[in-house]
């Protein structure tokens, strides 16, 4: 999976019509450039984070840290639990929509779940 994702990553096609194909609402924010894709080690847990201290502290304990999220959480402890008695392989594809600090805010999160959704559709419909 990493190669593909790789190879996906670096597709200035795919990802510009994924951003193009984004209607906006209202309210949306879009940013002027094509999405771009990162791998890496992702913190996630059962709670918000809207907390500068609490970010910087779960970065200095994980250097490489690319993302915090809450969802990724539930997803992969689901698949844990399952796998127990079936084959299971979990993946987790992430926009990101604020930065978990004192600006959070609403007005790229119908962008960042369009270009998720879009990104994971692709590569289901596309290469597996």
């Amino acid at each position: 999976m990493v190669p593909l994702i790789n190879a996906l990553k670096s597709s200035a096609g795919l990802l510009g019509s994924i951003k193009n194909s984004f209607v906006p609402g209202p309210n949306d924010k879009v940013p002027d450039r094509n999405p771009l894709v990162f791998m890496g080690p992702l913190a996630s847990g059962s709670a918000v984070l809207a907390d500068d201290k609490k970010v910087a502290s779960i970065r200095r304990n994980n250097r490489k840290l690319i993302g915090i999220d809450m969802e990724t959480f539930a997803v992969f402890y689901a698949a844990q639990i399952f796998a127990a008695s079936n084959a299971v392989t979990a993946l987790s594809i992430k926009s990101v929509s604020d930065f978990a600090d004192h600006r959070k805010d609403d007005r790229y999160r119908n962008y960042a779940a369009h270009t998720s959704a879009h990104f994971v559709r692709h590569l289901i419909s596309e290469h597996l």
